[in-house]
């Protein structure tokens, strides 16, 4: 963006203001010097992942903070240094005074794998649970409401997995539950686990769906593994196959060893499929008091 001088002056000249009671004549405004600042101003507002919203006026510090910390040099997440982690159930987070700006990440919980009964028969995998991450602006003092899925049970014998509840953080963001994958009597179980999926984030992604299963070369039936969810890896399940590795990460990224979104793996032989894991919610801000 460059300089706008008054209409008619010469480049890089000063504006002056009017007084018609000292006989000084206002300069003339060009629309370049409005409009130019506000697309500017835009441009940063959104290249922060922000909406520009007529009625907030501290989008432009929000979006700062935001890309300073992206750029590293400020410790935590985005320059945050308070974490909150959430595990099943409905909560509340009231955000401290100061508090404008968070950063939250929500997994969906798995769908449980299928049961089985007899020899010949394989439960299907659950899906993994859905993936949202990204910023957004709380009212410090505001209860923010916190919801964190169950995995989804695992069937018995011929009955289905349940699926896995879904996680949010207020009406911000949310992560839907994989559904479970079928029962079976016979053969192998379908239909598959599918994937639940990120809702409102400025990252949404898909959990991994879920196996059916398979008969091995000596005709052994092998259970469909459970969906992963995304930066969580896979955890092996029991008699299951490899599953779709399409989200699958080296290791657990939250550090909580917890696998959050695992979709259950299927019953194989005789009896109940896999839990899927539990869903998870963490929030990353800056406490000014802290």
């Amino acid at each position: 963006m460059k300089y706008n001088q008054p209409v008619g002056a010469d480049e890089d000249a000063s504006y002056v203001t009017g007084n018609a009671g000292a006989g000084i004549q206002g300069s003339q405004v060009p629309a370049e010097a409005i409009e130019q600042p506000q697309r500017e101003i835009i441009n940063v507002i959104e290249g922060a992942g922000l909406d520009p919203n007529g009625a907030e006026l501290s989008q432009l510090l929000q979006a700062i903070q935001i890309i300073a910390g992206l750029a590293g040099g400020n410790t935590g997440v985005g320059g945050f240094n308070t974490t909150r982690t959430y595990k099943t159930g409905s909560h509340v987070w009231t955000p401290p005074n100061g508090v404008t700006l968070a950063f939250g990440i929500c997994w969906g919980a798995g769908g449980g794998g299928g049961g089985a009964t007899g020899k010949g028969a394989a439960g299907a995998g659950g899906g993994g649970g859905g993936f949202a991450a990204g910023y957004f602006t709380p009212t410090p003092g505001s209860g923010v409401s916190i919801i964190v899925g169950q995995g989804g049970k695992g069937g018995y014998r011929t009955s289905a997995g349940q699926a896995g509840g879904l996680s949010s953080i207020g009406a911000f963001m949310s992560a839907l539950g994989g559904t479970g994958g079928a029962g079976s009597a016979s053969g192998v179980g379908r239909p598959i686990g599918k994937a639940g999926k990120g809702i409102g984030g400025q990252f949404n992604q898909y959990g991994g769906w879920g196996e059916p299963g398979y008969l091995s070369a000596n005709n052994a039936y092998f259970s469909g593994n459970g969906g992963s969810a995304f930066g969580s890896t896979r955890m092996p399940g029991s008699l299951g196959g490899t599953g779709d590795g399409n989200f699958r990460a080296s290791d657990d990224t939250t550090g909580l060893d917890t696998y959050p979104g695992q979709g259950g793996a299927g019953a194989s032989n005789n009896g109940y499929g896999l839990t899927g894991h539990d869903g998870l919610v963490l929030l990353f801000y800056r406490n000014p008091t802290e």
